[in-house]
């Protein structure tokens, strides 16, 4: 009856069921008084009631049911937005949580690093001369600068009150020129393989040592010039293309000399030979002291073989 004014009410799916249900009855009533007189006597409305309006009941019938439709779209839409937001809210909780752990890790480096800083304060003082345009960094007393690895310094480096100490961090004065394990000095003592580092090498950088120097494999030498082949230890090399593999060997000046023996020196001259022990060759030209503590002054192809001190000038002698 609500119905028949085109009155509009929600209903749930009872409602819309007990609706559907009074339609059908009411149409199948209808077709049956089309044929039977009797049975459209007894429904027959008065002429003074309203008819039923089937049309207008079928039309909001379909409304309902579009609106109903309508509505869960928009219901499904919302959830999905929904479960979308919700996706989004995971992702934003975990990055929070990513960030939040980041945070901590940051705060414990930063306390790593203020406890450093404290150490290097009690070490460190920095120095500002020249109303601040040049900064000065002073290593206290009370603590020691320790460098591993390559190391460059630009500018003068000047020491105040001490030593400067160069070693090749094996823990020994002495090395053999090979593997051998006779120290070079007596014979008796076991020693190290030499390093080639320890060594002051005067006139040349690191990264061209090898076009500056023949071969530098020996340590704790001083060596000055160009063109050497330093093997052992504790020597001084200067001039150019000198071999010194004796044991606190010396070549000083001139070029080419050979000093093998141990504690031998070539001073001045060329392509002198000092294979005795605490041989000496000095100037002259192609000289050769062979024998122990033997010595050969000046002069041209001299040998000296023996425990004999020979002066020769401009004539060759063989003693």
């Amino acid at each position: 009856v609500l119905l028949s004014h085109g009155r509009h009410r929600r209903y749930n799916k009872s409602n819309m069921w007990r609706l559907s249900s009074a339609v059908f009855l009411l149409a199948a009533l209808s077709g049956a008084s089309e044929t039977n007189p009797h049975l459209r006597s007894s429904i027959a409305v008065p002429a003074n009631e309203p008819a039923l309006r089937f049309g207008s009941a079928a039309s909001a019938v379909t409304s309902d049911s579009d609106v109903a439709r309508s509505l869960e779209a928009r219901l499904e839409a919302l959830e999905t937005k929904l479960e979308a937001l919700e996706t989004k809210h995971e992702i934003l909780e975990t990055e929070h949580e990513t960030l939040k752990t980041e945070h901590e890790t940051l705060g414990t480096k930063h306390e790593t690093l203020e406890a450093k800083h404290a150490v290097l304060q009690r070490c460190i003082e920095v120095e500002e001369v020249d109303g601040g345009e040049v900064t000065k960094l002073h290593v206290k007393s009370e603590c020691e600068l320790n460098v591993h690895g390559g190391h460059t310094t630009h500018g003068h480096h000047t020491i105040k009150g001490g030593n400067l100490f160069v070693s090749n961090g094996l823990g020994s004065s002495k090395c053999s020129s090979s593997s051998s394990s006779v120290d070079e000095d007596d014979g008796n003592d076991a020693t190290i393989k030499c390093s080639g580092t320890g060594n002051i090498i005067v006139g040349h950088q690191r990264d061209d040592l090898s076009a500056g120097h023949k071969a530098i494999t020996g340590s704790h030498n001083i060596i000055l010039g160009e063109g050497h082949t330093v093997t052992s230890h504790g020597g001084i090399v200067s001039g150019i293309g000198h071999v010194a593999s004796g044991a606190h060997a010396s070549a000083l000046a001139g070029s080419g000399h050979t000093v093998s023996g141990t504690g031998a020196i070539a001073l001045g001259g060329n392509h002198g030979t000092a294979s005795g022990d605490n041989s000496v060759v000095s100037g002259g030209d192609d000289n050769t002291a062979s024998g122990p503590h033997s010595s050969v002054s000046g002069g041209f192809y001299n040998i000296a073989e023996g425990n004999k001190l020979i002066y020769i000038w401009w004539k060759s002698q063989h003693c």
